[in-house]
């Protein structure tokens, strides 16, 4: 589902149900935060998970993404990152784009600190 894709409201709970369920399948005991997730998904927002390491973050995101129709892609957060590491850079590139595409053009994207 991309950004531009409009449903009427109605289908909404449907859509939130089939999507969550299918996630469910992938992700035992975590509900509420696929249900979370998946509301802000069909909202259009902005979904930032944040978890101790090894909980299954980057799989749900991986699966969110899967279930929409989207792409995923992830970002390592480090000290030296930069906002045009996420978001992509207008600079010439070695096949002559002016424009170099980051992660966060991609949805959902997973942002994991190292910090």
């Amino acid at each position: 589902m991309t950004a531009d894709h409009t449903f009427a409201p109605s289908d909404a709970e449907r859509l939130g149900h089939e999507v969550t369920a299918t996630v469910s399948a992938l992700l035992a005991g975590r509900r509420s935060q696929i249900e979370v997730a998946t509301g802000c998904i069909l909202a259009g927002g902005h979904v930032l998970i944040e978890d101790i390491p090894g909980v299954g973050k980057t799989l749900l995101a991986q699966a969110l993404a899967a279930a929409v129709g989207g792409t995923f892609s992830r970002v390592q957060g480090t000290a030296d990152l930069l906002p045009s590491d996420i978001l992509g850079a207008l600079a010439p590139n070695a096949d002559g784009s002016a424009c170099t595409s980051g992660p966060a053009r991609c949805s959902p994207t997973s942002c994991c600190s190292t910090s």
